[in-house]
């Protein structure tokens, strides 16, 4: 437990929403203009004044071009956001949401709240830049310190309905909210969850299934109903809710006043077009779950998180597709708030304690001349002993002269901590150096090493330096997660056996190796959790230590994978170049013409032109196309392609030299690349 407050604050795409941690209980906090839960992510501008939330709503009917919403998605883009005559960057505006829930937080704590946990999705990874945009949002927003928290990992701390979780019960936390998708898959252990992993997708959530609604309405009331920025803003508040009128009835309908028209929706047309969406969501909890080890059958139940989880396709859904128990937390909207601040609540107990120098190491230091000097070169090497008096080091003082730093006493170079150009400052640590095997009396410390391991490596784990014998623990783990096990059972036993080092991080690390899966995010720093995580994924599940671990995970085979709005114009051209081309070489075999310079050049612009302009107009509707092809389609489409381009050229060859048709060439072309591409993907 924390006695300094803390702001937990769940920032959506459409929505937030925020808890007070203090004094060990939880105050949700309420939007005072509307009473809400939950504060719309919006805001107004006005002379200068941001209105935030609700009071933004209210007024964005009056000048809609001084209104914006759902900027999260501007995160990390350098693009500023125009209102009126003013510019703003998107973290400025999350500022002003932030600043909102951090007043109110203040008024009903009765004192400053300077600590925040913000929730971020999974996809922003650890070198996105959005999360130092969010970082940045929050110092500006006047707080002194903020963390992060995936969404999906605080979602999985959330309170669910019925009968909790036993002991080694498999989660998956389906969190479909209004901007995101995200998803996490946890285990259920004594005292809580671990989480095993969370992916996300961040172009898919609650909005899109509101353009689905905006596109329907829109058609039925004909072009005009959004012809100005004023309509739009009540057209899509008005499709909204029809769609939140199809959560809790079959068939919704409503008057839209500006055009006096009736509008009728029926669930069952609604449900049909949300489907796709969720096809995409449970390929991406597929592929999660194959990064995990595990499968659907794995699952205790799913999880149901976030607003867009209210439509009851949702449930059916995925309890037809995943034939796994669907259940819901307490409350959607605000579950990911909630998880949010149970974890804000162990604050206190997330302590890292000092650590004293390992037993037989001692830090060393030079008296400078000066009190300073830049470092010029170090001339021993970590693991390497010296002598006492030994040179060990060279600094440069202010004057230039050079000076030697000699060893004190002898050892074995540990760590350097100053690099060849930093500052040797009188009395800083400089060295640390292993005394263990120098002097009288010194013994080393022994593990029995089968003779399977190489000598090298069993020298290296009987080390009397502590940080050659992490190495070591290094190489281990290679040999029991790489391709070639034949060392693997003589890895782990002497892995076992390093577990009781005297030293903490040879220990750690040999029991990091040989550990079941655990919690490795976001509690680990994340170069040590992807290390850890892609060891033990690979581990062999029939091997001896590897009970309760992942299966092994087969990587991707080659290929390509792309996706983006660019994505949907570039299909459309290819399409439409591919159309003409199709059809101007039909015309030509069904005519018996050769006349390939007078039709093909008008066909394939023409297709060109016209599949350009649909795919942009579909990349304009928010369409974002992705394409991944294996290694073997790429073979192929490539030699089609060379085959294609080979039989154009060698077709205006044959026509001018030969006399032969050139479009019979041009097919036999393409002919000839397809079945060489065959021939390669398959091997031969």
């Amino acid at each position: 437990m924390t006695a300094e407050p803390i702001l937990a604050v769940d920032f959506g795409t459409s929505s937030s929403s925020a808890a007070l941690v203090a004094g060990g209980a939880i105050l949700p906090l309420k939007e005072p203009a509307s009473g809400s839960w939950s504060w719309p992510s919006s805001v107004y501008a006005d002379d200068g004044t941001l209105h935030i939330g609700a009071l933004a709503e209210r007024r964005k009917r009056v000048r809609p071009e001084l209104y914006r919403a759902e900027f999260k998605r501007d995160l990390g883009h350098p693009a500023p956001i125009v209102l009126g005559d003013r510019s703003y960057t998107p973290e400025a505006l999350v500022a002003a949401v932030l600043s909102a829930l951090r007043a109110e937080a203040e008024r009903l704590h009765g004192g400053p709240v300077r600590r925040a946990v913000l929730t971020v999705p999974a996809s922003y990874g650890a070198q996105d830049p959005r999360r130092g945009a969010m970082l940045d949002a929050g110092s500006a927003a006047g707080f002194d310190v903020a963390e992060l928290l995936p969404e999906p990992v605080a979602a999985a701390l959330a309170p669910i309905t019925g009968a909790p979780f036993a002991p080694g019960d498999i989660g998956l936390i389906y969190d479909f909210g209004g901007g995101t998708f995200d998803v996490a898959v946890t285990r259920t252990v004594e005292g809580g969850h671990e989480v095993l992993g969370h992916a996300a997708l961040d172009d898919l959530g609650g909005r899109d299934v509101d353009a689905l609604v905006y596109g329907e309405v829109r058609g039925r009331l004909g072009s005009r109903s959004d012809e100005t920025p004023r309509l739009r803003a009540e057209l899509a508040d008005f499709s909204r809710q029809l769609k939140h009128q199809l959560s809790d009835a079959a068939r919704a309908e409503d008057v839209f006043a500006w055009a006096g028209e009736h509008v009728e929706l029926e669930r069952s047309w609604l449900s049909g077009e949300v489907t796709p969406l969720l096809a995409r969501t449970v390929d991406c909890c597929q592929r999660l779950l194959e990064g995990c080890g595990l499968s659907f059958d794995d699952v205790s139940a799913v999880v149901l998180v976030g607003g867009t989880t209210r439509m009851p396709v949702v449930p059916l859904y995925l309890g037809h597709v995943l034939a796994r128990p669907v259940r819901r937390v307490t409350d959607p909207e605000l579950a990911v708030t909630q998880g949010a601040a149970r974890w804000a609540l162990t604050a206190g107990g997330r302590v890292l304690k000092s650590v004293s120098p390992a037993p037989g190491t001692v830090i060393v230091s030079w008296d400078v001349p000066g009190g300073a000097a830049t470092l010029m070169r170090w001339l021993v090497d970590p693991g390497a002993p010296f002598e006492e008096g030994a040179v060990v080091g060279q600094v440069r003082l202010g004057d230039g002269a050079l000076w030697d730093l000699a060893a004190g006493t002898p050892g074995t170079l540990v760590h350097r901590h100053v690099n060849p150009g930093g500052l040797v400052v009188s009395g800083e640590p400089i060295l640390t150096v292993s005394t263990a095997g120098h002097g009288p009396g010194a013994a080393h410390r022994t593990v029995t090493v089968p003779p399977a391991i190489p000598g090298d490596l069993a020298q290296a784990v009987n080390h009397p330096v502590p940080a050659v014998r992490e190495g070591a623990v290094a190489r281990l783990a290679g040999l029991v997660a790489g391709e070639d096990r034949t060392f693997e059972d003589s890895a782990r036993a002497v892995l076992a056996a390093m577990r009781d080092d005297d030293s903490r991080r040879v220990a750690t690390a040999a029991t990091l190796v040989l550990s079941p899966a655990s919690v490795v995010s976001p509690y680990l720093p994340a170069a040590v959790a992807d290390r850890v995580t892609r060891a033990r994924a690979t581990l062999s599940p029939g091997s001896p230590g590897a009970r309760g671990l992942p299966r092994a995970v087969t990587p991707p085979g080659p290929g390509v994978s792309v996706s983006g709005r660019w994505l949907t114009v570039v299909n459309g051209l290819l399409g439409g170049l591919a159309a003409g081309l199709v059809i101007g070489l039909f015309l030509l075999v069904a005519g018996g013409s050769d006349d390939v310079d007078g039709l093909l050049p008008v066909l394939v612009p023409l297709g060109g032109a016209g599949g350009l302009a649909y795919g942009a107009i579909r990349a304009r509707g928010g369409v974002s196309a992705r394409v991944r092809l294996s290694g073997r389609v790429v073979t192929v489409l490539r030699s089609v392609a060379l085959g294609l381009a080979a039989g154009v050229v060698l077709g205006f060859v044959a026509r001018e030299v030969l006399g032969v048709a050139g479009v019979v060439v041009i097919v036999i072309g393409a002919v000839a690349g397809l079945g060489h591409g065959l021939m390669k993907a398959g091997g031969r």
